[in-house]
């Protein structure tokens, strides 16, 4: 929230002098951020709230399934595979800061800052929200978005070794991920001079034009989250197979991007709520949106690892179809590589590793499904693509 909405209001650049309570509505002897609509019966003891139980079960439900995503990533990286990469580690850092935004927005609707009208909230608790919620969460929300697409755009680097312009583009959504994170993170440390008026009435300061900034941060989301889509389907359409499973294959990584649908409501949401001065009430849609984010931006980075995971603890899932093409592989004495990849020993040892664990050099992706997805055989005819190779 911006707080210079309250009290003396200015634009970005404007300074702020107030005293503790200077522009305040007095309620029944109570300052409050907001003065009341006419009949109004304020109730400071059990104001009306919304989204309360929404928080509670989409939150946690949503942390659950991605503690969940993040442990299977975890047991495929080191007990399977046992390799243990910087993008594991950036995971590790999107997921701890995806827990401490929601553990702050459950903390703003336990403690009835955040989900209440502001003409219910008294000034001390406005103290609270204007603190953690107005400048604190943004500056643990800068990191979850960055790391986790960071991740992704790691992955792809994998999928193909070979193409400069692939290679390329993934480098500057990369330069795009990290440039807009930092900008994000860095204005959201230093919005005022000083620092301290950035959340507290009292304190003089000159602010950036802090809207504009929560603008941004939604819309680079959709633009970062966009890129990411559009990343891999120049290479997938050019492969020789068929129309259906390029349809799948371009399916599986639109469900790696979901997480543009939730910068799109989220945009939507700030452009629409963020100019209502009761923000205690609209504050709690937004946050209940975050989470949601925070919690795909996990579980989204952790796909590539799932097809392994399950093959690993249930090969029975995938006991058809692939086995006996391998077998033929393997008879055969045909190469396999990835696309980007080199060819490997054609025998039922080495072709396993694509389905359970090990490393080669000239590639290491952490996903069975996109190895066994991008696999090409190399016969006495040339390459072709095994028939069930897309089976997911």
């Amino acid at each position: 929230m911006d707080l210079r909405k309250l009290g003396d209001q200015g634009h970005g650049g404007a300074t702020r002098r107030r005293g503790p309570t200077d522009g305040m509505p007095n309620v029944s002897g109570v300052f409050t951020a907001l003065d009341p609509p006419a009949g109004y019966v304020v109730d400071f003891d059990n104001p009306r709230r919304r989204d309360v139980i929404e928080t509670y079960v989409i939150l946690g439900f949503g942390m659950f399934l991605a503690l969940l995503f993040l442990l299977q990533r975890l047991y495929v990286k080191l007990v399977i595979r046992k390799k243990f990469g910087f993008d594991d580690v950036l995971l590790l850092l999107g997921w701890s800061f995806g827990v401490a935004i929601q553990g702050l927005m459950l903390k703003a609707t336990i403690e009835g800052y955040v989900g209440v009208h502001g003409w219910e909230v008294p000034i001390e608790k406005f103290k609270d929200f204007a603190f953690w919620n107005s400048y604190i969460n943004p500056i643990v929300y800068a990191v979850p978005p960055g790391a986790c697409k960071m991740v992704i755009l790691m992955f792809f680097l994998e999928l193909n070794n070979n193409s400069k312009w692939f290679r390329w583009s993934v480098y500057l959504s990369m330069f795009v991920v990290v440039g807009s994170s930092a900008g994000i993170l860095f204005s959201s440390i230093f919005p005022c001079s000083p620092i301290r008026s950035a959340y507290d009435l009292v304190t003089e300061g000159d602010c950036i034009d802090r809207e504009a900034t929560f603008k941004a941060t939604a819309a680079f989301g959709v633009i970062t989250d966009v890129m990411i889509i559009c990343l891999p389907i120049p290479m997938v359409l050019s492969l020789h197979i068929s129309t259906r499973k390029k349809v799948g294959l371009l399916a599986l990584f639109g469900i790696g991007s979901i997480t543009v649908v939730t910068s799109v409501v989220r945009l939507y949401l700030l452009i629409s709520i963020i100019s209502d001065p009761d923000q205690t009430w609209g504050g709690a849609f937004i946050n209940l949106w975050v989470g949601i984010e925070a919690n795909l931006l996990v579980m989204c980075a952790c796909l590539s690892t799932l097809r392994l995971f399950f093959h690993t603890v249930s090969p029975k899932l995938f006991s058809s179809g692939g086995g006996t093409t391998v077998k033929s592989g393997a008879a055969s004495g045909n190469g396999l590589r990835t696309i980007g990849g080199k060819a490997s020993v054609g025998h039922r040892s080495r072709y396993n590793r694509f389905d359970v664990s090990g490393d080669e050099a000239g590639y290491d992706m952490d996903a069975q499904f996109s190895r066994s997805s991008f696999a090409v055989y190399h016969g006495p005819r040339g390459p072709k693509t095994p028939w069930n190779s897309f089976s997911c």
